[in-house]
């Protein structure tokens, strides 16, 4: 299957479907870490909740398969959601004739940022700004 290639404004179009879905799955990912969180405490108590652990594992389950719900909703737009905890977006894109991520956080207005295939959004840079041409 041939990968689709996104320019910078072509992800930015597509941000209408990916931003509610990527800030859905970070909102899910904070409830879901505190929920782990919870579990384990209960399960350390001497007298530990079997009704509590019960309830809070099946919301464990049904966090992760609304992450990954999101996760299938973003692929379906054509990028990978790199990080649900941060919201991180990647397009994939070409960059000076060579693969590259065009990346978005949530809260970025457009995607404005990149990063090579196989780094971080911490290493992401920004894009190049396309001169234009003398008007002669």
């Amino acid at each position: 299957m041939s990968v689709i290639r996104f320019s910078a404004s072509e992800a930015t179009a597509r941000l209408v479907f990916v931003a509610p879905a990527a800030t859905e799955a970070t909102e899910l990912a904070s409830k879901l870490r505190a929920a782990q969180v919870t579990y384990e405490a209960e399960k350390r108590r001497p007298l530990a909740s079997q009704a509590l652990l019960n309830d809070t594992r099946r919301s464990i389950e049904l966090m992760r398969r609304e992450i990954a719900a999101c996760v299938a909703d973003i692929a379906l737009a054509g990028a990978v959601l790199d990080d649900p905890a941060r919201g991180t977006v990647d397009f994939p894109g070409v960059l000076d004739g060579r693969p590259a991520c065009l990346c978005w956080r949530a809260g970025d207005e457009r995607v404005e940022n990149w990063h090579a295939e196989g780094e971080s959004h911490d290493r992401r840079r920004a894009l190049p700004v396309p001169v234009a041409a003398d008007a002669a």
